[in-house]
């Protein structure tokens, strides 16, 4: 039988750890006052540690549900905004603190209600930051564990919003799965039945990216680009990483299609229809897949050569994502009034 314990703690961080992480000295940078760098416990913000077995939990180790919401809130507003230090720096110490939150909704069982009010930023943090550090080398940033995280949060908001929480954002997170999951007949089969207890046409968001996986499950990949470039920026964030898959799976279509010793394929039609940025992105992703340039500006399909490829399309950074994120920012914070320290 399951015991759930009731947090008291009404700050970002309970006493007794913050008493023994100053202790061991084990205070992180942004727990630190960042004029001369002393210790503060009102920076504090619990740390992930996994739980002792056997070990009792007490309730003042923790955080209430308005502290839990402070801290989320100023994760996501005050240390994501700190210039100090790179940014695959700054996602280390969100993402363990976050890791904590998470930790506190299950040892709380927390309503679906009160729990996607919590993980519903998370879900934006994790997309945002998978996506602008996806060129950082592994040592620096770990893809894996993040996409892993990010299934497992957005699996947990469906089975609130399943559960009678808050339906407000329903069918953006609905959309946001079906684009992280592009063509998967379990996101599908879901989206579908989701489609058929909506009215037609009353979010636009969710309908598109239906009908955008629905387009990929039928290999249609050159519909499935141009919806992706016109999807709104937290979506079009989430399908990126699946941009790359499609291109290779286009361009193998295009090299059965095009293959010949004398004909050639202008780079510039390349760029248009697979949704490049610039015409240099894409000779680097053809020189990966085999694919001749001829002169600078067309390509020589060879459906044999393309077919020894070695190496596959990596996930990037993307002309149409950061001009979205330029012209239509969003923000990863949460509705709560707080007062973060000074």
């Amino acid at each position: 039988m399951n015991v759930f314990v009731e947090g008291v703690c009404d700050q970002m961080c309970p006493e007794n750890e913050i008493k023994v992480r100053t202790r061991e000295k084990l205070v992180h940078f942004f727990e630190k006052n960042p004029e001369n760098q002393r210790v503060e416990s009102a920076r504090f913000v619990k740390a992930f540690a996994r739980s002792a077995a056997g070990k009792t939990i007490e309730a003042h180790d923790l955080r209430t549900l308005r502290a839990l919401r402070v801290t989320v809130n100023y994760l996501l507003t005050v240390i994501i905004a700190d210039k100090r230090k790179p940014f695959h720096f700054v996602y280390d110490f969100i993402f363990d603190r976050l890791r904590a939150v998470r930790q506190e909704i299950v040892m709380q069982n927390l309503s679906p209600g009160d729990t996607l009010t919590l993980i519903e930023p998370i879900i934006f943090f994790l997309i945002y930051s998978r996506y602008r550090l996806c060129e950082q080398p592994l040592a620096n940033f770990d893809p894996k564990i993040c996409r892993q995280h990010t299934t497992e949060c957005i699996q947990t908001a469906l089975v609130c919003y399943d559960q009678g929480g808050e339906q407000e954002n329903r069918y953006l997170f609905e959309a946001i799965y079906l684009v992280t999951n592009l063509g998967n007949v379990d996101a599908l089969m879901r989206g579908i039945s989701v489609a058929r207890g909506m009215r037609s046409g009353s979010n636009r968001t969710f309908e598109d990216a239906l009908k955008m996986s629905l387009l990929c499950w039928q290999k249609n990949y050159y519909r499935v680009l141009e919806m992706w470039s016109t999807q709104p920026t937290i979506c079009c964030l989430a399908a990126t990483e699946n941009v790359p898959d499609i291109r290779e799976k286009f361009l193998t279509t295009l090299a059965t299609a095009y293959h010949s010793k004398h004909l050639t394929v202008p780079l510039e039609w390349l760029v248009r229809i697979l949704r490049y940025g610039d015409r240099c992105q894409l000779q680097r992703d053809l020189q990966r897949l085999n694919v001749e340039i001829i002169n600078g500006t067309d390509a020589k399909f060879d459906k044999v050569a393309f077919e020894k490829r070695e190496k596959n399309l990596v996930h990037c950074r993307e002309a149409i994502v950061e001009e979205k994120l330029t012209t239509h920012p969003f923000s990863l914070n949460i509705k709560f009034s707080t007062h973060a320290p000074s």
